[in-house]
């Protein structure tokens, strides 16, 4: 079984794709994060041009850069500051690149999360996307190792620390790492449909 210590970026790989007609703005992050190359454990999307998380960002293609203006509000109303990024370079600890497509790699589960009214927004706001069968730890909050995996109804999250919470060692199936304790397991219903659907979230798997 692989196993990887993570805990962030990196750039491109051979990989399916969520089709749309929309920018989005994706961070690839990786297992070497000073240099954002390594095997990827997480990539985030975010829809350039729609308010999420306080802050708007756009693809600006002929400066090759990306413009973030952050807000001090949920609805983007109140103007705080703005930034500009490189596009396809390692900074602060990330790769960053602008697609028409949401990149979704081959053998990784995909989160999508939809706007309240589909009637005005319907691709997803937000896309987070990690590996399938490979331990990976990520920095944040705690240092916890996950290993997933997933079939074509359900997705199971395994979630490890230094700790035997639920008393399964890292003796058990699936492995993540030495030393490591089971302490949560999830199981989540996944789906093909990724229409939009009001505020929902929804999981699909890419094998």
């Amino acid at each position: 079984m692989k196993y990887q210590t993570i805990i962030v970026l990196l750039c491109c790989f051979n990989s399916l794709f969520y089709k749309t007609r929309a920018d989005y703005v994706n961070a690839y992050y990786s297992t070497e994060t000073e240099t954002c190359t390594g095997e990827v454990v997480q990539i985030l999307s975010v829809l350039a041009g729609a308010c999420t998380s306080n802050s708007i960002v756009e693809c600006d293609y002929p400066n090759n850069q990306l413009v973030t203006t952050v807000y001090n509000d949920d609805e983007c109303t109140s103007y705080a500051y703005s930034y500009n990024t490189a596009i396809n370079e390692c900074v602060a600890l990330s790769t960053r690149n602008c697609t028409t497509d949401i990149p979704q790699p081959i053998n990784t589960y995909t989160v999508m999360t939809f706007s309240d009214d589909c009637s005005q927004q319907k691709y997803p706001l937000s896309v987070a996307t990690y590996p399938l069968d490979l331990c990976y730890q990520i920095a944040q909050p705690d240092f916890e190792f996950y290993y997933n995996s997933c079939n074509s109804t359900y997705l199971t999250l395994n979630q490890y620390d230094d700790y035997a919470s639920i008393g399964s060692s890292s003796g058990s199936s699936p492995i993540c790492y030495e030393n490591q304790y089971l302490s949560s397991i999830q199981y989540i219903h996944v789906t093909d449909n990724t229409q939009c659907q009001p505020s929902e979230i929804l999981y699909t798997c890419n094998q």
